[in-house]
């Protein structure tokens, strides 16, 4: 069974991937579901696992069953577990097998938000496997992300060195790893989503399968058809109209902040700067919404001595309280 793995930022469209991937017969896919590496491998009150894997299932099982209603069964995790070995490795494929088994897939995978600095342990675990980066305008991530998050203050900023972060992450990740990355450019997707998904399905020696562009096709975890109000939908996500609808809603202030930090990432990814001119308010606006969280100013602070970003959450992802509505 093939392994894989997903991630970009939070509002990058991911999640719509997955689904369109998981409606092929041969797939199943996760969006944020299990979480391993945020959940287990990075963090340190499950270490060392050869300790601490009956708390891994256990948490694991029980958070899926709170969360999202979802029934793994702990008993056959034990026992897989002990008859494979105990492993990180051993540990992903075995919740995974178990939350998947009933639809029979060849290639298994999940889709991690904030993820990438991961993705070398996980081609560690499993050599022969491949990963998907999705990149979407940061712009667009940041309007998005500022409606949604239930975070305080102006940390939805943060997205914007999430960006900074992944961005640049992902050239260097490419270039080491070569054809075992496959990034997708979200805004090249939504103009030719065809094109796109069959440049996948050839990466993974995988059939096309035209159910994959049909969103009658996607299903929940539990195998029900997908709620089509969710954001991500054809209807409201995959339509070009929402392609640069950062141009419309975002402040100026907002604005300066994203182009002054990522202009060469926004260039890298094949599009264009709004060439605004920026008034002095602008500016003063900006600076003052990074002066006013201590999250954000750390981050700018640390992207003035070092030029680099971060994959930070505006809220702890680990606390229940932050799970509501999903929003980060």
């Amino acid at each position: 069974m093939q392994q894989i793995f997903m991630t970009s930022n939070y509002r990058s469209g991911v999640m719509l991937l997955t689904k369109m991937l998981s409606a092929n017969s041969k797939v199943s896919i996760g969006s944020s579901v299990i979480n391993y590496f945020r959940f287990y491998y990075n963090n340190k009150k499950f270490h060392p696992i050869k300790k601490k894997y009956r708390q891994v299932i256990n948490d694991a099982c029980d958070r899926l069953k709170k969360r999202q209603n979802i029934i793994i069964d702990k008993k056959n995790c034990l026992d897989h577990i002990k008859e494979k070995g105990i492993s990180h490795k051993n540990l992903i494929q075995i919740l995974n097998f178990e939350l998947y088994k009933k639809f029979n897939p060849k290639i298994i995978g999940e889709a991690e938000t904030n993820a990438w600095r991961s993705i070398p342990p996980f081609f560690k675990m499993f050599p022969n496997s491949k990963v998907i980066i999705v990149l979407r305008d940061p712009r667009d991530i940041l309007c998005s992300f500022k409606k949604l998050t239930i975070s305080k203050k102006n940390n939805y900023l943060i997205s914007i060195f999430n960006c900074l972060d992944l961005i640049n992450n992902t050239w260097k990740l490419k270039a080491k790893y070569k054809k075992r990355i496959i990034v997708i450019k979200f805004n090249e997707f939504k103009k030719n989503k065809t094109k796109i998904i069959k440049s996948i399905c050839k990466r993974l020696n995988l059939k096309f399968e035209k159910r994959m562009l049909n969103e009658n096709s996607f299903l929940d975890l539990k195998g029900k058809r997908w709620d089509t109000n969710y954001s991500y939908t054809f209807k409201n996500n995959l339509q070009k109209k929402t392609i640069n609808r950062w141009k419309k809603i975002i402040s100026p202030e907002d604005l300066y902040l994203c182009e002054m930090i990522l202009k060469k990432q926004i260039k890298s990814l094949g599009l264009k700067l709004s060439n605004k001119k920026f008034t002095k308010q602008n500016i003063y606006d900006a600076e003052k919404k990074v002066s006013e969280s201590n999250l954000i100013l750390d981050s700018y602070n640390h992207w003035k001595k070092t030029g680099q970003g971060n994959d930070k959450f505006p809220l702890d992802p680990l606390d229940p309280k932050t799970w509501r509505d999903n929003k980060r």
